[in-house]
């Protein structure tokens, strides 16, 4: 289950035919599914080259998705609006307006951790 929250609704993974150059995470894909009546998420993945981070909340404007890439990596960033961003390191802010429509007003929470 917690790989499955981790890979898919936070979307931290590899590329589909990593190659060399993803060996520890050095290049990586962030590609979130907000669904399943969640409003929000939040994930780490500790990597040789530091923390990354994938979150994102549902709000009255849409989606926020905010997307941490450590130093010495690059992300490929998919936003569920079709967007897909080639981002290096720091921090990503994301907004995707098309899913104001959708805000529940449901507590549903999703907080995962990858172990160190």
């Amino acid at each position: 289950m917690i790989g499955f929250l981790h890979r898919y609704v936070a979307g931290i993974r590899l590329p589909e035919d990593p190659g060399p150059e993803a060996a520890g995470y050095r290049r990586f894909v962030v590609a979130p599914q907000p669904g399943g009546g969640l409003t929000w998420a939040d994930a780490t993945h500790d990597s040789p080259y530091g923390r990354i981070r994938s979150a994102w909340r549902r709000d009255a404007d849409g989606l926020l998705v905010d997307v941490e890439v450590p130093p010495g990596t690059r992300a490929e960033i998919h936003l569920p609006d079709g967007r897909v961003l080639d981002a290096g390191p720091g921090r990503h802010l994301h907004r995707c307006g098309s899913y104001a429509a959708s805000v529940e007003r449901t507590v549903s929470t999703c907080r995962v951790r990858s172990p160190r």
